[in-house]
């Protein structure tokens, strides 16, 4: 937990970017969630900056009215994300992914995000950094060679993944998060917002219950239920032939003794996460015409 500080912000204004000198290595999140603070990352790099923003919907309150006086925000420990960077590099590079440093940037503003909120809310139980990165972020990633349509759909997004790494790896391609739950919902459409992905649509309903206005070709859930109850949540808007990616666990084989109505076992593709030990396998089902 960082410490608390009080920065001046008179007027109050949208979007108001505040930046900080190279030599201070810590961000800070707005506990109003309607600006944006700009912090350099390295004292080395004072061109290098990240953004995070927390919203309203983290149950955080400013010190002060909207308009003026003193704005609260919290102070977490940049350096601590930071030194993730390069083994986020050299984890790309071994799973052949390339990736620009703007996408790199995103990805550990990413995880900043849900540390902060994680501070307030169980979002997930894995609160390391490192661990965060490899069990979280890699593992989101490790499918990504499998996503070959334009449009896919998260059931079950929770803290956004896979949907939200492999947005982020995918800019040109739309990314549908289908969260049910409240403050997992509000927490993506903050990651949405802050990171200004623009191929990122929030849906906060059940999957079952979705219905959106055309077939959707592709479907992915990561540690949500069952392959039967996948299916029979996707099986309404998925298009005859669309496919479902479930990334499982060692336990997957017993699944595959029933398979959801309607669907057709495709494959089983090894997925390899670089510093994850244990199985871990995309089961593929295909939806029958």
């Amino acid at each position: 937990m960082g410490s608390r500080v009080l920065i001046a912000a008179r007027p109050f204004r949208r979007w108001r970017s505040i930046s900080l000198p190279p030599v201070w290595r810590y961000g800070w999140a707005c506990r109003l969630g309607t600006c944006r603070a700009s912090f350099p990352i390295s004292a080395t790099s004072p061109r290098r900056r990240s953004r995070i923003c927390c919203s309203e919907a983290t149950g955080l309150t400013e010190s002060g009215p909207y308009n003026g006086g003193w704005l609260l925000v919290d102070w977490c420990p940049v350096a601590e994300f930071e030194i993730l960077r390069a083994p986020l590099i050299a984890a790309l590079a071994e799973m052949s992914l390339v990736a620009s440093s703007d996408q790199i940037e995103r990805w550990l503003d990413y995880l900043r995000l849900l540390g902060q909120w994680n501070q307030r809310f169980n979002l997930t139980a894995i609160r390391q950094p490192q661990a965060m990165l490899t069990r979280h972020l890699l593992d989101s990633l490790s499918m990504a060679a499998h996503w070959v349509e334009s449009e896919l759909a998260d059931i079950g997004s929770g803290a956004g993944f896979p949907g939200i790494p492999l947005a982020i790896l995918q800019p040109q391609r739309s990314v549908i998060l289908l969260e049910s739950n409240g403050k997992k919902a509000g927490f993506l459409h903050e990651v949405q917002r802050c990171l200004e992905l623009q191929n990122v649509t929030v849906e906060q309903q059940r999957a079952e219950a979705y219905r959106p206005d055309q077939p959707i070709t592709l479907a992915t859930a990561r540690a949500v239920a069952p392959l039967r109850e996948l299916g029979r949540c996707c099986r309404p808007w998925l298009a005859a032939g669309g496919r479902l990616l479930a990334m499982k666990g060692p336990g997957y084989a017993a699944e595959l003794k029933q398979l959801p109505k309607g669907f057709d076992l495709h494959s089983v593709q090894p997925l390899q996460v670089p510093g994850l030990d244990g199985e871990r396998v995309l089961v593929i089902l295909q939806k029958q015409d």
